[in-house]
């Protein structure tokens, strides 16, 4: 599982994180080729199993262990930066309708902002700001859809039903897909509830647009400043993830790496070019998932020599995260790996050798390449079977919605409106 890092939204000073509300991604497929063929399935997944010391499994099942992982702080991925550009751009319809004089626009631009703002998630400021725009675009249209038919309970009850399955349904497109399909259903949920009529409703639908966008500016208009700080920020994390792994193997440390490459692929881009900055990074994300793959083998079997080896690469991969080379302490890596006895551990350790020093020259010699993503319409046509998780989530998210209008409406509730935005949110992916 992949965390995603979302935009922190700073307002009336309260910090709201999506950190709290999102936590959904695919970790990325292993389909990988080398020079010299492809690697099969069968040996990722082998890779991929509970990591054994002396014929025992490593295991974190104890309680000490498992509450200082629950309440463990990752100052790392707290997005600060982010936090305060959303912050930014949530503020700037208030202000505008403040000097104005039209304050009640600005509070329902603010509003799209606020919804628009959550999109706001790590990554390459131009997956950012396709996100954003897409967002923006798809709030848009709900908050329209939805202002229509806000004034019938049963043409909102229909509405809500079908554009919360299908927002529901893009969870199988990935986290950001996903994120539209959620903020846009939330969007439906705040227009639905005004009760709005005639050019009221597009005047409405206008405004969340407006904030959509002035939230999109805010984040374009900081890209020129560090072009590729967000992609070498999320390598950085990846490296640092391999290393923590190297350090101590378990099961959950190895899930983190995955969903660390993962993260990093998605913030560089899969058809990125390897010419230039980009794609050195991405070279690197690559390299780093043979070096998973390796330390994963490694971690397995205990021979002599192989606590030291796993202590050297997590020395050197510190070093690669903070992308600097030292000859010293790939000096000590080779050094330890060549003292491995057994003769399978010592061609692991060699391999590992080689594709650190690789990642640490940024040589694109021999790197695999990842399978390409499948057509987004071909991807949802394949999720639309009862087997599928995307299916059933999507299902059970709509028929929740679905009753939670039908209660709030019937009985009357007021700001009824938070019934189906608590069951919006509580039903996120995990």
């Amino acid at each position: 599982m992949v965390r995603l890092e979302g935009a922190g939204i700073i307002a009336a000073g309260t910090f709201i994180g999506p950190d709290g509300i999102w936590s959904a991604r695919r970790a990325v497929e292993h389909g990988l080729a080398s020079s010299r063929g492809a690697i099969s399935i069968a040996r990722i997944a082998k890779a991929d199993d509970l990591p054994r010391r002396r014929g025992r499994i490593l295991s974190t099942a104890h309680p000490g262990q498992r509450l200082r992982e629950v309440i463990r702080l990752d100052r790392s991925r707290v997005a600060v930066a982010i936090a305060v550009s959303s912050a930014v751009g949530y503020a700037i319809p208030l202000v505008v309708g403040l000097v104005t004089g039209q304050l009640a626009d600005g509070v329902a631009a603010s509003a799209g902002a606020l919804i628009v703002g959550f999109a706001n998630l790590r990554g390459g400021y131009r997956v950012r700001a396709a996100t954003l725009f897409a967002t923006t675009l798809a709030a848009g249209v709900a908050a329209l859809v939805g202002g229509l038919a806000g004034p019938s309970v049963v043409a909102t009850v229909v509405v809500l039903g079908v554009w919360g399955f299908a927002g529901g349904l893009l969870v199988a497109l990935g986290t950001r897909a996903a994120l539209v399909g959620m903020l846009s259903t939330w969007a439906l949920l705040l227009a639905g509830d005004l009760n709005l009529h005639g050019e009221a409703v597009l005047h409405e639908a206008w405004l969340i647009t407006a904030g959509g966008l002035v939230q999109t500016g805010v984040v374009i208009a900081a890209w020129p400043l560090r072009p590729f700080a967000a992609e070498s920020r999320a390598v950085g994390d990846a490296f640092r993830s391999l290393a923590a792994y190297a350090r101590a193997p378990t099961t959950p440390g190895l899930q983190s790496t995955a969903a660390a490459l993962a993260e990093a692929t998605e913030t560089i881009g899969a058809d990125s070019a390897r010419t230039g900055e980009r794609g050195a990074l991405r070279t690197l994300v690559e390299q780093g998932e043979w070096v998973r793959l390796e330390l994963a083998g490694l971690a397995r079997s205990h021979p002599p020599g192989v606590d030291a080896t796993l202590r050297a690469a997590a020395n050197t991969l510190d070093d690669l995260a903070a992308r600097r080379t030292s000859a010293s302490s790939l000096r000590a890596l080779r050094r330890t790996a060549q003292g491995i006895d057994e003769p399978v551990a010592r061609r692991r350790a060699a391999r590992l050798v080689g594709w650190i020093t690789a990642a640490g020259a940024e040589s694109r010699v021999g790197a695999p390449g990842a399978e390409p993503p499948r057509h987004p319409a071909r991807a949802l046509r394949g999720e639309l079977a009862l087997r599928s998780s995307a299916f059933r989530h999507a299902a059970r998210l709509s028929v929740a919605l679905m009753v939670a209008v039908i209660a709030y409406r019937g009985l009357s509730l007021g700001s009824g409106y938070w019934v189906p935005l608590t069951v919006l949110f509580v039903l996120k992916p995990d």
